[in-house]
């Protein structure tokens, strides 16, 4: 991959790093999640707000118009607004909670605004606390274009604002931050002297500066804000820095999958913490959002669990005592059980600080200490205790997941199962490579008992079946095109009402909307046996949504008029105009 990848007008909203040099650019994409449709037309979101200085073009991605109201998540919200310190006046949603003594304030990442980070207000209004989220400069209704220089001083007027205006002290307020939010939380907390700070998928910056500037060492005035940067601006805001400076407990969050921000970052920084500090790096979680589908209930929990624990006195960090021997190429860690710990089910998660992780299931009956075995030697353990459990056996629990985190997760596997079983590799025997492959239609058949019932799965997720399906219709390969016909079929029954309100939360990436090629084309190509078989309406409604789904980048095969005109007379030359389905010699061709 190779430069920035950011938004997709009516699609995908995605970001990887494959080059160290390149993380700088987009390591902060994934910061949104949240999304309740409010009759936004895809087509007309996102609208993304002018970036003018060259370097903050590269990270930042600014969004116009809000694709949700606080009113969609049954949010009842003041909109308020304040001046940074380049006298630009920000916006800012306040959700005040009756008999609430503590606010959050909440630093978005890099894309979207604050309609984008919806899904964390409502945790935290849900847990008792008064809330604050504010766009940057730049950012959906605030003032001035969006700057990277800016940032610092957006997210201290935003604190002020609680402590000036709602006379909120600052030992009552905490501090959650994603991604780019991250270091703005750290640098404010530690400036202002916050009660409590939280942290999902927490960026180092120093890291990945001089990388950053080798990358672009053909474009001057983005070395030159680089290095301005450099000296001016990573000394407030670099976490390894600013944690020195913090008088108030710490939370990080991290994604054990995060293919952005490796948690060993999270890591690194509570090993130099001197504060009371939390860790929880998520099994089998990537980069935020995807946290808030993966095991929402225990995300809500924990994220609500540190501030109420701070603010009541009852904090506690998730370092344990710990003792390492070393056995053959095995290393034993024994491990201090708190009192709080007994009869509790507790995560364990050990690091050799860099990329490897290894996760303990316990629930340790009396405070002797347990003892877990790694096949490394672990620079970093942490220990926490989790709520959403069902015990296994006497001394183990597995994650107890509500219907949305477990129908994903029921998806996710079903779809990784049968790439691995029924994916045909084409190869070019002369080439020795790989230049192609497809779905076996005979190992198709096995699966088709395996998929649920529309009914069965969470609103949330039958999105990503109807989109599986329709791509899985267009890889099929059979002689008759029969078996990717059924696979057509059946996406039809999983597509939401309203794809324009649909909203999909991955590792370091959003949608917003169903915007899907394969879901068009499987929608043309069942509208046409509609057509044939004579079942004008059904065929017509089948364009109507092929029109709502469809990539903006490419032409509608017929008009909304045409559609609308269809019947026994147009029907004939119509037809013409609809493609066929793949069949085997169309996929012989393609391979050849």
């Amino acid at each position: 991959m190779t430069g920035r990848q950011s938004v997709s007008l009516r699609g995908r909203t995605r970001c990887g790093a494959s080059h160290s040099g390149r993380v700088f650019i987009y390591v902060l994409i994934a910061c949104a999640s949240g999304f309740v449709g409010s009759g936004v037309v895809a087509s007309e979101f996102p609208v993304m707000r002018k970036v003018t200085d060259p370097l903050s073009a590269q990270v930042l991605a600014p969004f116009a118009n809000d694709f949700a109201t606080p009113a969609d998540l049954g949010l009842k919200a003041e909109e308020v607004q304040f001046e940074n310190g380049f006298g630009n006046r920000l916006r800012g949603w306040y959700f005040p909670v009756e008999g609430a003594e503590h606010s959050i304030l909440i630093c978005m990442g890099n894309t979207g605004n604050i309609a984008c980070m919806l899904q964390y207000a409502e945790i935290f209004v849900s847990g008792g606390f008064n809330v604050l989220m504010f766009d940057y400069q730049g950012y959906g209704g605030s003032e001035g274009s969006a700057s990277v220089l800016s940032l610092a001083s957006d997210a201290t007027a935003a604190f002020d604002w609680l402590v000036n205006e709602r006379g909120q002290p600052p030992r009552k307020i905490g501090i959650f931050g994603v991604s780019l939010g991250s270091i703005l939380a750290m640098s404010v907390a530690a400036s202002r002297g916050a009660g409590a700070v939280a942290t999902e998928d927490i960026f180092l910056p120093g890291k990945h500066v001089d990388a950053f500037e080798r990358f672009y060492e053909d474009q001057p005035l983005i070395v030159f804000a680089v290095r301005g940067i450099r000296s001016t601006i990573l000394p407030q805001v670099d976490p390894i820095e600013t944690v020195k400076r913090l008088q108030c407990p710490l939370f990080l969050v991290h994604g054990e999958r995060d293919r952005l921000l490796p948690p060993s970052g999270s890591v690194e920084l509570a090993e130099v913490a001197e504060v009371p500090t939390r860790v929880w790096i998520m099994d089998g979680v990537g980069h935020a959002p995807e946290s808030l589908e993966v095991n929402d209930l225990e995300f809500r929990f924990q994220l609500c669990r540190f501030f109420a624990d701070v603010f009541s006195g009852r904090m506690t960090s998730s370092g344990p005592e710990k003792e390492v021997r070393r056995h053959g190429d095995r290393f034993r860690v024994r491990l201090h059980v708190t009192a709080d710990q007994v009869n509790q089910p507790i995560q364990v998660c050990a690091s050799n600080g860099g990329s490897r992780f290894s996760f303990h299931r316990l629930i340790p009956d009396s405070a002797d200490p347990v003892e877990i075995e790694l096949p490394f030697p672990p620079s970093h353990v942490s220990s926490l205790v989790v709520e959403h459990t069902t015990r296994v056996g006497q001394n183990s629990w597995k994650p107890r997941l509500s219907s949305l985190s477990r129908d994903r997760q029921r998806f996710m596997e079903l779809q990784r199962d049968f790439a691995s079983n029924a994916r045909v590799f084409i190869r070019d025997p002369d080439r020795n490579r790989i230049v192609g492959w497809y779905f076996d239609a005979a190992t198709w058949q096995e699966y088709q008992a395996r998929i649920p019932e529309p009914t069965d799965v969470h609103p949330r997720v039958r999105p990503r079946y109807a989109r599986w399906l329709a791509m899985l219709e267009v890889y099929m390969r059979s002689d008759d095109g029969v078996q990717g016909l059924s696979a057509a079929e059946m996406s039809l029954a999983f597509l939401p009402a309203e794809p324009e309100n649909y909203f999909q939360l991955d590792n370091a990436g959003f949608e917003l909307g169903l915007i899907d090629p394969f879901v068009a084309r499987s929608l043309t190509w069942l509208a046409r046996q509609r057509l044939e078989e004579r079942r004008f309406d059904e065929s017509q409604e089948l364009l109507r949504m092929y029109l709502r789904v469809k990539p903006p980048t490419t032409e509608p095969i017929l008009s909304e008029a045409h559609i609308n005109a269809i019947d026994e007379s147009t029907a004939p030359d119509l037809l013409p105009e609809i493609p066929q389905r793949i069949v085997r010699a169309e996929w012989q061709t393609r391979s050849n």
